[in-house]
């Protein structure tokens, strides 16, 4: 199971987001980008078992963006990222008194494909989108639905963003029968976001928002030795 990436979050969000309400874009547009991501080795020195390698992530990533009628646009993001490598299944309390990592083996093979559609409709101080967006890896599925709107005010030079989603995630890990682990769980995230944007003068810009998602369910990670967390969590 690969974990959420923050380097495939960000960089597909750079290709994705306006800073403003967007209008309708006047022709087609296709954004393809490629990234390797590598993370370095765990010092030799503090691992007690298993490798010292650490993850290597390769994205490539694809966007269209075209105009649907006079009022519609639609968007397509495509992103398939590959990972190998090592990943720590716990500690243990050394002869010196020191925490030692327990790696696995540099075994990790994992793929994930990721199909995002976004329809909006633009009015003439407003857009309105509409967003579902499927992944799927080896032992993790998830699906999710997602509203948003972006509204101009004050001869355009304020902003006001709203957004909330719903994402339904299936867990299903590998080896669960020899290692002992879950066979299946679920995990479901709702997900509120509301940002304000002003436009001070022509070379600044004020951005304030903020984000709330509750998750419920399956919260662990079902490959660590031991890892038990609460089945519900809020962040913002």
């Amino acid at each position: 199971m690969a974990k959420p990436n923050p380097f495939l979050a960000l960089s597909t969000a750079a290709m994705a987001l306006p800073a403003f309400a967007a209008p309708q874009p006047v022709e087609t547009i296709v954004a393809i980008k490629a990234t390797t991501y590598q993370e370095e080795d765990v010092p030799q020195r503090d691992v007690l078992a298993g490798s010292d390698e650490r993850y290597k992530i390769d994205i490539a990533q694809f966007r269209l963006l075209t105009p649907v009628g006079e009022k519609w646009s639609l968007g397509v993001d495509v992103a398939y990222e590959t990972m190998s490598g090592a990943s720590p299944w716990g500690t243990i309390m050394g002869a010196d008194g020191e925490a030692s990592l327990i790696m696995s083996g540099a075994t990790i093979r994992d793929k994930r494909t990721e199909v995002s559609l976004t329809a909006t409709h633009h009015g003439e101080s407003r857009s309105i989108s509409v967003g579902l967006t499927s992944s799927d890896e080896d032992d993790y599925e998830a699906r999710a639905v997602s509203i948003s709107g972006e509204w101009e005010m004050n001869n355009k030079l304020s902003t006001l963003s709203l957004g909330m989603s719903y994402s339904n995630d299936d867990i299903e890990p590998t080896d669960a029968l020899r290692f002992g682990r879950v066979q299946r769980e679920e995990k479901i995230s709702r997900s509120l976001s509301a940002g304000w944007a002003q436009v001070l003068n022509k070379n600044s810009v004020v951005h304030v928002g903020l984000d709330v998602t509750d998750h419920d369910g399956y919260l662990s990670d079902p490959y660590k030795l031991r890892d038990v967390r609460p089945d519900e969590k809020l962040e913002w």
